[in-house]
């Protein structure tokens, strides 16, 4: 390790070493924390969420002898199985649903828009896999 750096050349402010001694060791030390605390807070985030139900949405839970609410939201990640697709869907095939492009990509959006007692849609559930994705926990204490 060089002593004092170079980056100013001969024009050097002067450095209060104490001072800065101080302020990178407390900073140091605040990283190292923020890191445990991030750990530890994904811990609880999944001890939190063993305690509700595993399904995509938003769910809550009111503690009222201690004015909180804890929200849990959990998303869900929707794959549909190309392998799965072709073979309900050959190439070329005069019934494929406007939801899916040539290539077996299905838009999400217009496949949620189908009927759900639509043969279209029945086939291509056949093709979705769902696995949970982020979660995500919100406290509300009720004097804050």
């Amino acid at each position: 390790m060089k002593e004092n750096g170079v980056g100013y050349g001969h024009n050097a402010p002067p450095v209060d070493e104490a001072a800065l001694y101080e302020a990178a060791h407390e900073f140091s030390e605040n990283t190292k924390t923020i890191a445990k605390l991030n750990e530890r807070n994904k811990d609880l985030k999944d001890v939190i969420g063993s305690m509700f139900p595993n399904e995509s949405g938003e769910q809550f839970h009111y503690i009222s002898s201690k004015g909180m609410k804890v929200i849990f939201s959990q998303s869900e990640i929707r794959k549909f199985e190309q392998s799965i697709l072709e073979e309900l869907y050959p190439l070329g095939s005069e019934d494929t649903p406007d939801c899916m492009s040539i290539d077996y990509k299905v838009n999400a959006r217009k496949f949620d828009a189908l009927p759900a007692d639509s043969l279209e849609k029945q086939l291509l559930m056949r093709a979705l896999t769902r696995k949970p994705g982020l979660r995500k926990i919100t406290v509300e204490i009720d004097d804050e």
